[in-house]
């Protein structure tokens, strides 16, 4: 049905420079970007009532997702951001929370003697304002977002920004974390390393495709301080940390019947209510979306997607329960990995310690392995 695959990974310990997405990384923003979205909708004419329905704009520069969600030309665009801003300015900025363990990861990071920045897509005043709030401010060197006349418009330019502002010359040493395809893709562009994590509003499909490396993913289920020790294992100077991958899918006669795949692109429908949309979304041709779409329906034997008039493509009943069951296995196998791959890190790390002295009390002897 499934495998999962263990691998030690060297993760460099002479990060020096580490650049923080906001939205979803280190605040979830959803309720207040949403609002603030169909605020904005509602004055152009549109309304929006499932708030689910436009997590997409969480994280890429709105007047890019204006325009590619509802096709807004560039003066419906820029009265809509306009609009966006009334509510945000007032309610929405604030109708946000930090992510469990953020804030002593990132005093753990300071004390280690790691420098930190934020780099994110958000109006910097925007950001400043909320970093403040959340008393998240004095952890970092400063905050970067773009600028409300529009220039510092994507991730890529905001990224430079950091670079040149704090300047770092050493790519080598920086690397960016965050949780949409534009921090993999900006962190690239500017040659260095990057974290997907996915536990913000990204998909795992999402990051992967963006195609960056050496990039690592990370996924956690609100517990506790797991962000944080996650964050602090490769940052602390360790220098080796356990990566437990793994991957379900169901097979019937050796043929797929649902999978990581098939998940992502239903999940997509869902959001968009569009097969063409959801194709493009996932970089996929609408020739294989229907492939997939129609082969799942025929090997498990029922209807995965209907249409209605008005509202487009949508996932019947039984497809929003295998989604439900599907997330339920993946959570279950996650924490299950998480624990075990703790335990054998640990033991790993004894193991470790215990050659490092055996090596200094008998200089004159090879270590293993050497």
């Amino acid at each position: 049905m499934g495998e999962y695959r263990g691998r030690q990974k060297m993760i460099k310990d002479s990060y020096s420079y580490i650049l923080f997405d906001l939205d979803g990384t280190l605040t979830d923003p959803g309720t207040g970007i949403t609002r603030s979205v169909q605020y904005a909708l509602r004055k152009s004419g549109i309304i929006e009532n499932d708030l689910t329905r436009l997590y997409g704009f969480i994280g890429p520069p709105l007047a890019d997702s204006f325009s590619q969600y509802y096709s807004f030309d560039a003066e419906t665009t820029k009265q809509a951001v306009a609009y966006y801003r009334e509510y945000f300015s007032d309610k929405g900025k604030f109708e946000n929370e930090v992510y469990p363990g953020i804030p002593e990861m990132l005093e753990s990071l300071r004390m280690s003697g790691k420098r930190l920045y934020v780099a994110t897509s958000k109006p910097g005043p925007f950001a400043s304002e909320i970093m403040d709030h959340f008393r998240l401010s004095s952890f970092f060197e400063f905050v970067q977002g773009s600028n409300l006349d529009g220039t510092l418009g994507t991730k890529s330019e905001v990224i430079s920004a950091v670079i040149e502002r704090a300047g770092i010359s050493g790519l080598h040493e920086a690397v960016m974390a965050g949780d949409r395809k534009f921090d993999i893709i900006g962190a690239a562009e500017n040659g260095i390393d990057s974290i997907g994590v996915t536990y913000g509003y990204g998909t795992r499909e999402e990051l992967e495709y963006a195609g960056a490396r050496p990039f690592f993913l990370y996924s956690f289920h609100g517990k506790g301080n797991s962000c944080q020790s996650w964050f602090l294992e490769r940052f602390s100077g360790l220098g080796i940390a356990m990566e437990m991958k793994h991957k379900i899918w169901f097979e019937k006669d050796g043929k797929v019947l649902f999978g990581s795949g098939r998940y992502a692109l239903f999940k997509a429908i869902d959001e968009f209510h569009s097969l063409n949309v959801a194709a493009k979304k996932l970089n996929m041709s609408y020739r294989a979306a229907w492939g997939r779409l129609k082969a799942s329906e025929e090997r498990m034997g029922m209807k995965l997607v209907e249409r209605s008039k008005g509202k487009g493509m949508s996932l019947t009943a039984e497809a929003m329960m295998l989604l439900k069951q599907f997330d339920q296995l993946e959570q279950k196998t996650e924490t299950f990995l998480e624990e075990t791959g703790q335990s054998l890190s640990s033991s790993l790390k004894v193991k470790g310690k215990a050659q490092s002295q055996s090596v200094k009390k008998r200089p004159d002897k090879l270590g293993p392995g050497d």
